[in-house]
This record gives C-alpha cells, sequence and structure tokens, in this order.
C-alpha cells in the first residue's frame, strides 16, 4: 500500500504542475490580449474580444497562483496604463492654455487695433467736418 499511496501521490503532483503549466500558458495569452486592449491608442471598441480575454480566463476553473500572478500583473499594467493617460492629459492641457492665452493675445491685439482705426477715423471726421 506504501508504494501506491507513493506512486498517487507522485501522480498528482504531476497532474497538478501540468494544470499549473496550462493554466499560465491560457493565463498569459489572454493578459497579453488584454494588455493590447488596454494600451492601444485608438478608441476601445466595446465588442473586442480582447477587452474581456483576462476577465473571462479569471472566471475560469484554473488554479489559485497562476490567477494571482496575472491579476498582479494586469494591476501594473492599469497603473502604467493611467499614468501614460495622465501624462498625455497633461500634455494636451497645456497645449490648450498655450493655443488658448495665443488667442487671447491675438483677439486683444485686434481690438486694440480696431479701437485704434476707430479713433483715427472720428479724428479725420472732425478734421473734416
Amino acid at each position: 500500500w506504501k508504494d501506491l499511496k507513493a506512486a498517487i501521490k507522485e501522480e498528482e503532483k504531476g497532474v497538478e504542475r501540468l494544470n499549473a503549466e496550462l493554466a499560465e500558458a491560457h493565463l498569459n495569452q489572454a493578459g497579453a490580449d488584454w494588455s493590447a486592449w488596454l494600451s492601444q491608442d485608438r478608441a476601445a471598441d466595446p465588442t473586442d474580444p480582447k477587452s474581456e480575454a483576462l476577465i473571462n480566463a479569471v472566471d475560469a476553473d484554473l488554479p489559485a497562483k497562476p490567477i494571482l500572478r496575472a491579476v498582479r500583473e494586469a494591476l501594473s499594467t492599469s497603473r502604467m496604463a493611467r499614468l501614460k493617460w495622465d501624462g498625455n492629459s497633461d500634455a494636451l492641457k497645456a497645449k490648450l492654455k498655450l493655443a488658448t492665452d495665443e488667442l487671447s493675445s491675438k483677439a486683444a491685439l485686434a481690438a486694440e487695433a480696431s479701437g485704434e482705426q476707430l479713433e483715427k477715423s472720428r479724428e479725420m471726421g472732425h478734421l473734416h467736418g
């Protein structure tokens, strides 16, 4: 019996290792798909299956350790994407402020020039009148 129990335990360990390897492979692909979807520069397509790849993989009946690793990587990827988006947003806000300031300056110069032209026209009218 001891030999049989030892053989069964060894077989169980082998099956668990193989199951973990298969889970890792499945989660790696799902994580790569999700990461690619998250980091794309164009508008996200809500029907893109990559957007739900990792969620579906995590919901599958897989070993906990590979799921934990995949979730940890997903959180890290999300953090980096957020930092990138914040940086892009700040850059766009700065460009918008520069454009707005430039437009305001040009509008002020145009108003000043228009006022000066109006004053000259009035002076000419007084001289002729």
